[in-house]
């Protein structure tokens, strides 16, 4: 075999390597892009589950009952307010699967 015969030999062994190599490269960025958008999509509904509580936190006592089946974030999420002793109640907000909760007492 001559020189051009290697010279060929070579080139066809390494496309498909080049290839294997760019489609692994594109695949990489591809799946950090989703990764990326779930993780800013998670931290919207952190945030405005975060807020929502911060605002819950601010109505007295007295007025928690009213707040139970209430509705946040564009109607998507939902307040719960639950008795659990006198005097003491549990207050939760969930969103999209996620929820925070929080106990809050008659007694200041």
């Amino acid at each position: 075999m001559n020189k051009r015969g290697y010279l060929l030999l070579e080139f066809l062994l390494l496309c498909p390597v080049v290839l294997l190599s760019l489609s692994g490269l594109v695949f990489s960025f591809s799946s950090a892009r989703s990764i990326l958008a779930a993780a800013e999509r998670e931290k919207a509904i952190l945030y405005s589950l975060r807020s929502e509580m911060e605002r819950v936190r601010q109505v007295g006592y007295a007025d928690l009952p009213v707040l139970s089946g209430s509705s946040f974030g564009g109607g998507a999420g939902r307040i719960t307010v639950r008795p659990l002793a006198p005097g003491l109640v549990e207050v939760s907000a969930k969103l999209s699967g996620r929820a925070f909760y929080m106990l809050r007492s008659g007694q200041s």
